[in-house]
């Protein structure tokens, strides 16, 4: 029995096997884009990971930078304050021998 390209049922098995074709081919592509979909998702999982133990070893650093910086702050402090001490008992046996207190 020959094709008659006429015949409508053969033409629509035609047709039918072409849809068939191309949604397999679209199955398979999208069999491939679900399989990069994963692979992207465990990149960016990755990703996060790092970023995260990275902005926890800077907060840890900066904590340790805050309290060396308040460790410094109070050794400045106590030099300045000693020395505007030391400043101001010079200049008061001065002032007073310029009054002539003493």
């Amino acid at each position: 029995m020959e094709k008659d390209n006429n015949d409508y049922a053969y033409a629509t098995l035609d047709q039918l096997m072409a849809v068939d074709r191309r949604v397999s081919l679209l199955e398979q592509r999208l069999t491939r884009i679900e399989g990069i979909l994963e692979q992207m998702d465990k990149r960016i999982d990755d990703m996060n990971r790092s970023l995260n133990k990275r902005i926890d070893d800077i907060n840890r650093r900066l904590g340790s930078l805050e309290a060396k910086i308040d460790s410094d702050f109070k050794w400045v402090l106590g030099f300045w304050l000693s020395t505007i001490s030391l400043i101001i008992s010079t200049m008061i046996p001065v002032a007073l021998k310029i009054l002539g207190v003493i």
